[in-house]
């Protein structure tokens, strides 16, 4: 059959938001009780707190607690089941750990591929790792860096420090379970109406092998409490200089720039800076997020092994623009915020998670396939293996002779890549499609395999418009 998915019986769909480990429960308001149930609700999901569920909704991934409680080294969700996150933890060492863990993922690229080719995120330092170094760079070149600790939020922790006098605490042998990044701070911001702002952009990755790359076309935008400066003596006031919404909330700051949806900076941006300049940003952004989803890979190369269909990945990338347009990622969030405690309060931020949810559950979590997409899915296969001269195997045949025939998990691979490009609502493929099929194909570690090549196969016959 097309899709393997469905459940013999016809109950509710079952979402659920526990956790896989004793005495652990949701930490975040976006991941469960009623503000979450708000919005599954409305797909007809159920909360669950048993293993039968179809959709395993969690702020952190789940795959160790998993496969630590059912006593699997890999835990294999059955085929119906979905969880919402791809990448492991892995001690916080993985591309879903933390700050530091990220960085250290894009650098090992850098140093395979050139910094060049992968300087999309401004240069960073860890402590207490990097202390002595850091202490000498304040020494020689009192410039700004941005301390943030490596796992946190609401910008709990974060300061500019522009000299070594300001490191009186971070001695390493204080520091002990305590871990920091420091990132250089990029002190000419590109500024609307005087205030510096980033966007909160949302990457989704729908599959690992073959990898699949998806961006919503709407987001966030958040901007400083106060008018920017560069003067450093204001690099302590974090209503110029940090643009976390938090810091609007400490501050009772309810401005009319405190938030807008990303449509709208577009539009703002066409007209201060000229349409070719915003779409030479957006095209950068691309670019960036689909090596930041190469970043994942394995150093022996590939990536974790995920049965297809199982799992996807949301991520909340943090993206600042600097006065000479380049884009800088800031910093990548795994499990971002997508719900809000209090919609009111914060209308754009309720509209932007709106907007990605109405759009990310029918097309990560397989809640309907529409009958349209089945049959047009037939006739493209059909039309596929006429083209390149393929059939369907016969059942066992030898990977390494599929170049000829569709094994059952190619065409399984092939359905799942149709009915998401069918189902993207808002969202936008970034990889693969024609335009960027071949040019990250050398970022690759192990060069395209059977699966990836396929996928840009399929991608190459039919989204010659995407």
């Amino acid at each position: 059959t097309i899709e393997r998915v469905q459940r013999a019986d016809s109950r509710p769909l079952l979402v659920r938001f526990r956790w896989y480990v004793e005495g652990e429960s949701p930490v975040h308001f976006g991941y469960g009780g009623d503000s979450a149930m708000r919005i599954f609700s409305q797909y007809g999901f159920v909360e669950t707190s048993t293993n039968e569920w179809d959709l395993l909704w969690t702020m952190v991934p789940q795959w160790e607690n998993m496969a630590v409680t059912t006593g699997t080294q890999y835990y294999k969700p059955r085929p119906w089941q979905i969880h919402n996150h791809c990448l492991a933890l892995k001690n916080n060492e993985g591309m879903a750990g933390t700050k530091e863990s990220q960085w250290k993922h894009v650098w090992k690229m850098q140093l395979r591929y050139g910094e060049e080719e992968f300087d999309f995120m401004p240069e960073t330092l860890i402590l207490p790792d990097d202390l002595a170094k850091i202490r000498r760079l304040l020494h020689k070149s009192p410039s700004p860096w941005i301390l943030k600790p490596t796992i946190g939020k609401r910008a709990i922790g974060v300061e500019i420090i522009s000299n070594k006098k300001q490191l009186p605490n971070l001695h390493a042998a204080d520091m002990a379970g305590k871990r920091f990044i420091m990132q250089k701070y990029i002190t000419d911001p590109l500024l609307v109406q005087g205030r510096k702002f980033h966007m909160r952009l949302y990457m989704v990755l729908t599959s690992l092998s073959p990898l699949r790359v998806l961006i919503h076309n709407e987001g966030l935008v958040l901007f400083a409490v106060s008018n920017y400066s560069s003067d450093a003596n204001s690099f302590a006031d974090t209503r110029v200089h940090l643009t976390n919404s938090a810091v609007a909330d400490r501050n009772n700051a309810q401005s009319v720039l405190n938030g807008w949806l990303l449509s709208r900076l577009w539009a703002h941006l066409v007209g201060q800076l000229g349409q070719a300049a915003v779409t030479k940003v957006q095209r950068d952004i691309d670019d960036a997020f689909i090596k930041l989803a190469l970043s994942a890979q394995l150093e022996s190369g590939g990536f974790e092994d995920r049965r297809s269909g199982s799992c996807f990945d949301l991520f909340g990338v943090d993206v600042l623009i600097d006065r000479y347009h380049k884009p800088h990622v800031m910093e990548v969030n795994v499990g971002p915020e997508v719900l809000s405690p209090d919609p009111s309060s914060h209308e754009a931020n309720e509209r932007a998670h709106q907007a990605v949810l109405k759009d990310l559950i029918p097309l990560a979590a397989k809640t309907w396939t529409p009958v349209s997409v089945k049959r047009s899915f037939k006739a493209r296969l059909l039309q596929f293996k006429e083209t390149h001269h393929v059939t369907e195997c016969p059942p066992n045949t030898f990977i390494l002779e599929t170049d000829k025939c569709l094994t059952s998990h190619d065409i399984e691979d092939l359905w799942r890549i149709h009915r998401e490009t069918e189902m993207l609502g808002n969202f936008r493929r970034l990889y693969p499609v024609p335009s960027t099929a071949s040019g990250y194909t050398q970022f690759f570690h192990s060069g395209l395999d059977q699966r990836n090549y396929l996928a840009v196969k399929w991608a190459n016959a039919f989204y010659a418009n995407t």
